[in-house]
């Protein structure tokens, strides 16, 4: 049986003159190949030459879907510099299958920024492993229903870490502030379960309201940001002297966190029911929290400027309710 011709080895094969222009040489591509391909001024292709003299130019595939028809969606990236936000971004979009090419000369910093990956995106676990590629899948299936938990989880941890900002200026323990440092991981960690719980409920197109999941996806950010602040403040506090608060001071300010962790742990339930009684309320009191801080900002000025951040993305949090119907 003959399963090739002379014809079918030689008829993509022709010779090209090497051209020299401003010191540089230089081959034309051949134009049935560049349209084939969709290979256009600024695209990039990948050369790969061989100790035997052999140069091969392929397309420059960055990141290719391999099946999005089956139950498990697949893609494949090509790492390089960009490989962590291409994991963030494929987790994010829901891909339950990522597989990660590898070439020799980036392979071990290819390997440290995916094992830095796992630890932040729950769910994700090498499946498969070899020289040149390593496939990861996601075993974390969060859907919508399950999105309300999470932010609840999200709140939670946020209102550890502002407790935590007020038990450092209270003891002066630089544990603390490492407490702060830790739980901001967890809440990225949540954030991103949420972001991918609440894009799977849109793709499935099932009987979720798009714009209930919008608010949560905005609630998830403020709180994440939230989060943000306190590690900002808590890295900074590590790097200066401790200056230890009076007792009042520390009353006064706790006062004021109480009311924000009230309304941001509230958000879920208004956010549920659209209570606009309970809504209102909230919105006066963070008023009176607004006065509160200008007054205490003299007693600490880094702790009041903190607290008026996070009072502001609080009030951002709540501003969402009323366009809910």
């Amino acid at each position: 049986m003959v399963l090739w011709s002379v014809k079918d080895v030689v008829t993509d094969i022709e010779v090209r003159k090497v051209q020299e222009i401003k010191g540089s040489l230089y081959v034309s591509l051949p134009r049935e190949w560049a349209k084939r391909f969709g290979i256009v001024k600024g695209s990039l292709v990948l050369l790969e030459a061989s100790p035997d003299g052999i140069l091969v130019v392929r397309p420059w595939r960055d990141e290719q879907v391999i099946d999005s028809s089956t139950e498990l969606r697949k893609v494949s990236v090509i790492a390089d510099q960009y490989l962590s936000r291409k994991l963030v971004s494929y987790y994010l979009l829901g891909f339950d299958v990522i597989e990660v090419r590898i070439r020799p000369e980036v392979g071990e910093v290819a390997r440290k920024c995916i094992d830095e990956m796992l630890k932040l995106l729950p769910g994700l676990e090498i499946v498969e492993e070899s020289k040149d590629a390593i496939v990861l899948q996601c075993f974390t299936d969060t859907g919508g229903s399950e999105v309300s938990k999470l932010i609840q989880r999200m709140i939670n941890v946020v209102a550890k870490m502002l407790y935590s900002v007020l038990e450092y200026f209270e003891t002066g323990r630089k544990e603390c502030l490492e407490d702060i440092l830790r739980r901001d991981y967890l809440v990225d960690r949540a954030y991103f379960l949420v972001v991918r719980g609440i894009r799977k409920a849109l793709r499935s197109r099932a009987n979720f309201d798009p714009l209930k999941l919008l608010d949560y996806r905005l609630l998830a950010m403020i709180i994440e940001q939230i989060g943000d602040l306190c590690k900002e403040f808590a890295k900074f506090a590590l790097t200066r002297d401790y200056n230890e608060l009076s007792s009042e001071a520390i009353t006064r300010f706790r006062s004021v966190v109480d009311v924000l962790v009230s309304a941001l742990r509230k958000c879920i339930q208004i956010y549920e029911r659209c209570d606009v009684a309970e809504l209102t309320k909230l919105i006066s009191e963070l008023s009176r929290v607004e006065s509160e801080l200008e007054k205490l900002s003299c007693l600490c000025c880094e702790l009041a400027n903190l607290l008026h951040r996070v009072e502001k993305l609080v009030g951002d949090a709540l501003d969402l309710v009323p366009y809910r119907t």
